[in-house]
C-alpha cells in the first residue's frame, strides 16, 4: 500500500462495487454502515484478496471491525440526563437496517434499568431522516406524559425534534432537554446549541486506513473489534428539568 489508495464506501454509494473495484484498482476500502456487514460486499473483497476495514461492526469475519462504542456513548448521555434530575428520558432510534441503532438503543435502555426507570412509552423510532424525525418527535412530545428530556440518534431527527418542540410551544431546555448523536457543525448553530455525542470520524477513517496498511505489511491483526471511544459535548440544551423530571 505504497500509495496508501484507500476506497471509502459509505452509505450513499450506489455503484456496482465489482466496477467501482475495477476501475480504481484500490489496496484497501473502508465500509461504512450499512455496508459494513453486508455480505455480498465482504465475500467479494475478500474472493479479490483485497484488505478492508468495517466501521461500525462488532460481526467475526473476514476485515478489520472498528466501532466507535456507540452503546457506551448512548449510555454516557442517558446519565449525564440523568444526572442532572431527569426521570422521564425519551429515546428516537435509527433504523434497524443499521446495526448501531440497536447498540444506542441498548446503551440507553441499560442506563435507564441501572436507575430503576422505566422505559415504557418512551421509544419511537425513524430512519435517520428529518421527516422520520418529525414523526418520531410528535408520537413523544404529544404525550400526555411527555418525557422532560429526549436523545435523538442523528443530527437530522434531532432538528425535526427541535421544530416539533417550537410549534408545541415547548422552550428548550427549560421544558424538554436534548441531546443527539454526531455533533456535526450544524447543531452549534441551532437555537439553542445542541449538547451532540461527537462522533470521531476522522479518527476512526484514520485508524483504519493505519490497521490496512499494517495488515498489507503483514504485521499482528489487532483484537477485535477496535474501539475508538466517542465522548459528549454539553451544549446549551440540556438542563434540571422544570418540574423535577
Amino acid at each position: 500500500m505504497n500509495s496508501h489508495s484507500v476506497l471509502t464506501l459509505i452509505a450513499s454509494d450506489h455503484p456496482p462495487l465489482a466496477a467501482a473495484i475495477a476501475a480504481l484498482q484500490p489496496d484497501g476500502v473502508i465500509l461504512t454502515p450499512p455496508h459494513s456487514d453486508n455480505p455480498l460486499i465482504t465475500r467479494l473483497l475478500t474472493q479479490r484478496q483485497i484488505p478492508f476495514a468495517r466501521i461500525g461492526s462488532r460481526s467475526e469475519g473476514e476485515g478489520i471491525a472498528l466501532t466507535m462504542d456507540d452503546e457506551g456513548a448512548a449510555q454516557q448521555a442517558t446519565r449525564h440526563l440523568l444526572a442532572l434530575g431527569h426521570r422521564s428520558i425519551g429515546f428516537i432510534a435509527g433504523p434497524a437496517d443499521y446495526q448501531l441503532s440497536s447498540w444506542r438503543f441498548a446503551g440507553w435502555r441499560t442506563a435507564m434499568d441501572e436507575a430503576g426507570i422505566s422505559t415504557e412509552g418512551l421509544l419511537a423510532t425513524g430512519d435517520f431522516s428529518y421527516a422520520s424525525g418529525e414523526l418520531a418527535a410528535r408520537a413523544l412530545l404529544t404525550r400526555p406524559d411527555r418525557p422532560s428530556a429526549v436523545i435523538v440518534s442523528n443530527d437530522q431527527m434531532a432538528l425535526a425534534t427541535i421544530e416539533v418542540a417550537h410549534a408545541i410551544n415547548l422552550n428548550i431546555p427549560e421544558e424538554l432537554s436534548l441531546v443527539c448523536f454526531d455533533n456535526t457543525p450544524l447543531v452549534r448553530f441551532t437555537r439553542p446549541p445542541l449538547t451532540a455525542v461527537d462522533q470521531p470520524v476522522a479518527e476512526i477513517t484514520a485508524r483504519a486506513v493505519e490497521l490496512l496498511i499494517s495488515a498489507q505489511r503483514g504485521e499482528p491483526e489487532k483484537p477485535v473489534p477496535v474501539v475508538v471511544p466517542a465522548s459528549l459535548v454539553v451544549r446549551e440544551s440540556t438542563a434540571a428539568p422544570k418540574h423535577g423530571g
